[in-house]
Formats: structure tokens, C-alpha cells, sequence
């Protein structure tokens, strides 16, 4: 599990390029075709909504959608101890073909054992601060793109059409506050989800996530009269996983 934590970002990275490239080829291959042939298989969808006092119906084509806000609670993928870790985020994306570009902050509210593990540097009993629950603000910028393997998978089934993953990889900032020693810890962190979410009109989807977060952050140094602390003796390396429900409302 722990290296599946540094490997999930590159991966995020990976799969939005090749699905960025393959967008621009499909878009260069089919250039003579009807618009509608060029929009990709999960964007062709067409929603209705009736309009009850008028007794018709609006559309809404899917590769219309321009922004996106998102609202998550997270938790602790162990059931068990599903409360060690919770989670509010607020996430806004903007759409510039056939990428998201997303912005996001979170506040998180978790064990410290269920974030990092303690610099051995650290002074007491090692273990001592493993049950402290702590304060963690993370903010920052990225990449996501939407895409439809369920949709595909499941069609034969089910009414999938409405059905979307997206993938997003994440860069940002986290201020940590640590409450057994009293303090405070900055630096930059990575992020990256994949959410499945269903569309249930031109505005709205419902969806959840599963979410790995990655940052290095750093304390201000002690300082005597004799000594100074050294960088990796003020550090500490946090890294954790969540599942999220998502709520996404569209303008």
C-alpha cells in the first residue's frame, strides 16, 4: 500500500497525457467529419429535463459542461477505525478542451498514525503522539480529464451512458499542525483522485472518490546557543488515503 502512495501521481500524470494525445489525433484524423463524430464516446450524451409548466423538453449535450464545483467528504478507507481520518474539500474545475484545470482546499482531521509516521528525531516515547489527532489544510492547482471505461464496461448491462470517471493529479501546499509538540509544519504536497460519479441532469452529479495525498513539510528550527536543528531533523513525511462521497454542480 505505502508504494502505491508514490506511484499513483505519476500514474494520473501518465493517463491524462495519453488521453490528451489521443484527443488531439482523433481531432486531426477526423477533421472532415460531422462535429458531433469528433466529440469523444462519454461526451456525446444528451440530457433532458422536462420543463413541467411548459410540457416540453431542454437538452443539454455533456461536451457543453464549462465549470464545475465539487464538494467532498472524506474518511478513512478502514472501516473499522472509519473516523480517524475526515475531510471537507471544495473543489472548482474549468473546462479547456478536452482538459479540467481544477482548483482545490481541503481541511482535514485525522490521527497522526494515520498520516505519517514520527521523525525518529522527535524527543520522548517513540509512539507517544500516534493516537493526537491532527489539523491539516491543503490547497493548490491541477490537471483532470473525464473519460468512460464503467460506461463501456457496463453498457451491455445497464443504462450506463450517464456514467463518467475522471481522473485529476494535483499539486499543492499543506500547512500541518501538530498538536502533541505544539507545532506548526508548511511544504508542498501532491494529490490525486479518481472518482466515478453519475449525471442526474444538466447541473448535477453525484459520485465517490478515492483520493492519495502525498507532502513533505517542515517545522522552523530550534536553536541554541550550541545547535542548530539540521532540515531532516524537523521534517516529517505524511501520506494518506481516503474514499469520498462527491456532490458536482455545474454552471
Amino acid at each position: 500500500m505505502a508504494m502505491t502512495k508514490y506511484i499513483i501521481f505519476p500514474i494520473s500524470i501518465i493517463l491524462i497525457l495519453v488521453f490528451f494525445n489521443s484527443s488531439i489525433a482523433q481531432d486531426e484524423f477526423t477533421g472532415d467529419l460531422d462535429k458531433l463524430e469528433n466529440i469523444p464516446y462519454h461526451e456525446n450524451l444528451v440530457l433532458e429535463d422536462m420543463v413541467t409548466n411548459k410540457g416540453y423538453y431542454k437538452s443539454h449535450r455533456i461536451d457543453q459542461d464549462k465549470t464545475c464545483w465539487t464538494f467532498s467528504y472524506h474518511f478513512n478507507p478502514e472501516i473499522d477505525d472509519i473516523q480517524a481520518i475526515r475531510t471537507l474539500e471544495i473543489g472548482l474545475s474549468r473546462k479547456f478542451n478536452p482538459l479540467w484545470v481544477d482548483l482545490f482546499l481541503s481541511r482535514t482531521s485525522a490521527t497522526f498514525r494515520n498520516l505519517g509516521e514520527e521523525n525518529p528525531n522527535m524527543e520522548g516515547e517513540p509512539g507517544q503522539l500516534a493516537g493526537t489527532r491532527e489539523e491539516l489544510m491543503f490547497f493548490g492547482a491541477g490537471l483532470s480529464y473525464r473519460f468512460s471505461w464503467i460506461q463501456q464496461i457496463l453498457e451491455k448491462f445497464i443504462n450506463s451512458s450517464d456514467i463518467f470517471e475522471t481522473t485529476h493529479a494535483q499539486l499543492g501546499y499543506v500547512q500541518f499542525t501538530e498538536k502533541y509538540y505544539n507545532s506548526k509544519y508548511k511544504g508542498p504536497g501532491l494529490k490525486t483522485d479518481f472518482s466515478v460519479h453519475k449525471r442526474f441532469s444538466k447541473t448535477f452529479h453525484i459520485g465517490i472518490k478515492m483520493s492519495y495525498n502525498l507532502a513533505s513539510v517542515k517545522r522552523k528550527p530550534i536553536t541554541s546557543a550550541t545547535t542548530t536543528e539540521t532540515s531532516a531533523e524537523r521534517s516529517l513525511l505524511l501520506s494518506w488515503q481516503t474514499f469520498a462521497f462527491v456532490l458536482g454542480f455545474y454552471l
